[in-house]
């Protein structure tokens, strides 16, 4: 069954929710020249998807050195791709609104609370799809539009 291993990722993916949160202010603030790069949308999006990839290294061995061999490689793949679909759509969300931390910590908080109903019903799989395609199409829609609120 994966669904107390991805409740235990879900936990993780949540603490690494303010390590995205500091690198989408770090984007804002120093590197605001890397839009004018041209780069297709989907290989930026691939890109974040490989930071996603490294960030989650650490807490997949973790996961595997408590777990072991009590599930197949299949549900492997299953947890990672959700590891990776739900920081892409944490990500994603941040170009909506970055500067109120209040509000970013109640978004947290109901993100959190239906990802993990959504586990619960063992829905990881419609997990995947939505947050991985769907947050693709949002940042092919937000990337270029999105203007920075940093003040100096």
């Amino acid at each position: 069954d994966i669904r107390i291993p991805a409740i235990v990722l879900l936990f993780g993916l949540v603490a690494h929710a303010f390590l995205i949160f500091d690198m989408k202010r770090f984007e804002d603030e120093r590197l605001t020249w890397m839009r004018a790069l041209p780069y297709s949308t989907l290989s930026l999006y691939l890109n974040y998807l490989l930071i996603f990839t490294l960030i989650l290294i650490p807490e997949m061995l973790l996961l595997a050195s408590s777990i072991g061999n009590k599930i197949t490689l299949l549900n492997w793949v299953e947890l990672y791709a959700f590891g990776i679909g739900f920081l892409a759509f944490i990500y994603i969300r941040l170009f909506k609104f970055i500067e109120n931390t209040d509000l970013y910590m109640q978004f947290m908080l109901w993100v959190f609370l239906g990802t993990f109903f959504l586990i619960v019903c063992n829905l990881v799989p419609f997990l995947i799809f939505l947050s991985g395609i769907g947050s693709f199409f949002i940042f092919r829609k937000r990337y270029y539009c999105y203007e920075s609120q940093v003040r100096e």
